[in-house]
């Protein structure tokens, strides 16, 4: 019953591959089954060292099979026969055994993992082929696993966005659409003023999330001989991003990681096809994998007062550039907070692009008060003398006129303005 379903397996497997007659495997000589045309299959197994090896009489070619314990480089000698390797992994042949093909006393192969297997054709006038196989050592360059490490540690995200307002990064432009670091810490479209970028880690036209629970994000570094010589394996840092992703929507923030990861695996994975399929050129095709929203809503906070906006707003920011207050006199200085897309901090009235939530407040001074006391008196007009001929630091509540400047001018209007015979104006 074995003998006959493993050669009803081996009939099929014939068929169905190769449209062609093949060999058989057999469990001994005697139960060798007739049916290539000019070889079959012993059922014998080769043996590191010198041995001889029955050949069969009604065949050209005998067929034996070849399984080591150890990887390595093996060679097989005979000085009475002709031999040749016909099929990698056993179950079919993959050269058909002939004159043509099997032409030498020597053959070799490399074993690179314990497991594998090969079969040899062997032909000879002798009843018997001498055959010495030798192992030498491998010449497999044992590749090294690099575990990748995260440059950032991903922190579980909640996306507040419209999840129907998502589109896709158009990649058939490459020289427009890239990512650029704001100084907000996000990634963002085009500039470090446009929308932030996000990822949907679970896109099944990515791929990532079903390749990284097979261990296939990846990616191989070479050496100058173009030998495969490490592997960066981007699996389990993918996998933390993806315990962190929004549950709604599956997207996080783009990341330098993230970007990393994108740009290595999607030649791996697929995303370029020979037309581009996915558009643009190859070093920014990764970014299709991004998503953003233009109609994401940010908190605004100005001066304490909150307000929503659509990110890509460019939003006015506006305050008083002087202001008389309770017998005080204040100048705007500059605006502080959020403010690395403000246009001019120094400006009362100036613009911001919103692309996140922002708290920004306006700072003034008191003019006059040089020393920060929050009173004026004389010690801010000795405090004024000591500033104009340079022994101490100009401050801007310093300037009492408005022009920019803190000079001998300023120290008179502000010996007056105590005297109060003159009063700062807008």
């Amino acid at each position: 019953m074995k003998n006959t379903l493993k050669k009803v397996i081996s009939i099929i497997l014939a068929a169905v591959l190769l449209c062609a007659p093949v060999a058989v495997v057999a469990e001994n000589v005697e139960d060798a089954w007739d049916v290539g045309e000019n070889y079959v299959y012993y059922g014998q197994y080769l043996e590191v060292g010198a041995a001889d090896y029955t050949l069969s009489e009604l065949y050209d070619y005998t067929i034996l099979a070849f399984a080591p314990s150890e990887v390595g480089n093996y060679t097989f000698d005979s000085s009475n026969a002709l031999i040749g390797i016909v099929s990698y992994h056993g179950m079919w042949i993959t050269i058909q055994p002939d004159a043509n093909t099997i032409t030498e006393n020597t053959a070799s192969w490399e074993c690179t993992s314990v497991g594998q297997e090969i079969w040899l054709a062997v032909t000879s006038d002798s009843a018997a082929a001498s055959i010495e196989i030798t192992k030498g050592a491998s010449q497999t360059i044992i590749i090294e696993k690099i575990v990748y490490e995260n440059k950032t540690t991903p922190v579980p995200f909640t996306f507040t966005g419209d999840s129907a307002e998502l589109l896709n990064v158009s990649t058939a432009n490459s020289t427009v659409d890239t990512a650029v670091l704001g100084a907000d810490g996000y990634y963002h479209l085009n500039s470090a003023n446009g929308y932030i970028l996000y990822a949907n880690l679970s896109d099944t036209k990515m791929s990532l999330y079903a390749a990284s629970q097979t261990g296939q994000l990846k990616s191989a570094i070479y050496n100058d001989e173009g030998q495969a010589i490490a592997i960066n394996d981007y699996n389990e840092a993918f996998l933390a991003y993806y315990d962190c992703v929004d549950s709604a929507t599956q997207l996080y923030p783009l990341t330098e990681d993230l970007i990393t990861m994108f740009r290595e695996v999607g030649n791996h994975l697929s995303w370029y096809g020979t037309e581009g399929w996915i558009g643009g050129t190859k070093d920014d095709a990764w970014m299709f994998a991004c998503y953003y929203v233009k109609t994401a809503n940010y908190t605004v906070t100005i001066d304490g007062v909150e307000t929503q906006v659509a990110a890509g707003t460019e939003l006015q920011l506006s305050t008083d550039a002087f202001l008389a207050e309770n017998g005080r006199y204040y100048r705007f200085s500059e605006w502080t907070g959020d403010v690395a897309d403000v246009a001019d901090v120094k400006a009362a009235t100036t613009t911001v692009v919103v692309n996140s939530d922002l708290v920004i407040n306006s700072v003034k001074y008191v003019i006059g008060d040089v020393n920060g006391d929050n009173n004026l008196n004389g010690m801010d007009s000795n405090t004024m003398k000591r500033m104009v001929v340079g022994n101490l630091e100009v401050v801007d509540s310093g300037d009492a006129n408005g022009d920019g400047k803190v000079q001998t001018i300023d120290a008179n209007l502000l010996a007056r303005m105590l005297a109060g015979t003159w009063f700062p104006e807008a």
